[in-house]
């Protein structure tokens, strides 16, 4: 789409029409619903694969069928695994770029159709490092004003007198916002990605063994420091100064687990986003506010923190 350039007066005739519009329209349960389906898939492939051999022996002609039997091997299961990984990101992205359209001062379905990957990357920096000035362009200068902004419209602290899990609340929103974060941030393998595909999957083993001093073969039993089923593998640059930049293979390990994990509850955020923002543009008032409790040790079991970088 061509933009406005610097210094292009935009035309809006109703502000308000075009968010009613958006709001009444979007799904945000888009992406919840692809890694749903993708999780079904990963965890019933037995019956996946017994379903699309029903599916064959029902065709005479399986050339109609979208997918087939022999489509269907262990890296068809692995590479659904990764999508769900690139979901998160993709989902994060989305879901941190709605909650900043309210500072952006015109509608909230052109901000999201304008911005730029850099703008919020810059806005999670920013976030990071507790700047809620500048993430809200002066707005706001508290965690607990932005999540009351963003998430809860704004609700008035008379509206919250006597529940005692409030704080709580805000509490766990701003820990998963700054987990998902620091990963999205981290994640050079999402453009990858995004361009083209350009990664590897896989299972991936991390061993050390030692060398006879003498011949410097390998020997004993390598002693296995990091294993994971799931991994992507990707390139990158490595800084190794003076003006020179190393091409170098990164391999991250992953849990698909975690990554479903953190989309459900970037969704139970989201319904509470979109049903505050649609009762407001109707002038109503929400009937009630749901609290966001996390388990965060359940969150911390599934994490996976192996990432090696080899000079290729």
């Amino acid at each position: 789409m061509a933009k406005p350039k610097k210094g292009q007066t935009i035309i809006i005739r109703s502000h308000d029409m075009i968010n009613r519009r958006f709001y009444d329209g979007f799904d945000h349960k888009f992406l919840y619903r692809k890694a749903q389906t993708l999780m079904f898939l990963v965890k019933e492939q037995e019956r996946i694969n017994e379903m699309v051999k029903q599916a064959e022996q029902a065709h005479e002609d399986d050339t109609d069928l979208p997918l087939l039997s022999q489509d269907i091997d262990d890296k068809y299961f692995e590479r659904l695994r990764a999508e769900v990984y690139f979901c998160e990101m993709h989902q994060f992205e989305g879901f941190f770029a709605l909650l900043l359209a309210v500072f952006q001062g015109i509608p909230h379905w052109l901000y999201l159709t304008l911005y730029e990957t850099r703008e919020i990357k810059q806005a999670v920096e920013h976030y990071l490092a507790g700047n809620i000035t500048a993430v809200t362009s002066g707005a706001l200068s508290t965690v607990e004003g932005f999540i009351t902004h963003t998430v809860y419209a704004g609700l008035s602290p008379e509206e919250r007198l006597g529940n005692s899990h409030w704080d709580e609340s805000i509490e766990c929103i701003d820990w998963i916002i700054k987990r998902m974060g620091e990963r999205y941030l981290k994640a050079e393998e999402y453009n990858a990605y995004k361009h083209g595909l350009r990664v590897l999957t896989g299972h991936s083993t991390f061993a050390m063994q030692l060398n006879d001093p003498a011949t410097g073969t390998p020997q004993g039993t390598p002693r296995v420091l990091w294993e994971s089923e799931d991994s992507v593998s990707f390139l990158d640059f490595e800084d190794k100064g003076e003006g020179k930049q190393a091409v170098v293979e990164v391999t991250k390990h992953f849990n698909p687990q975690e990554s479903f994990k953190h989309i459900q509850i970037m969704q139970l955020i989201l319904d509470e986003v979109m049903r505050i923002r649609r009762a407001v543009l109707k002038h109503e008032s929400p009937e009630h506010v749901r609290l966001i409790i996390i388990n965060k040790d359940e969150l911390h079991a599934l994490r996976k923190f192996f990432t090696l970088s080899l000079t290729v």
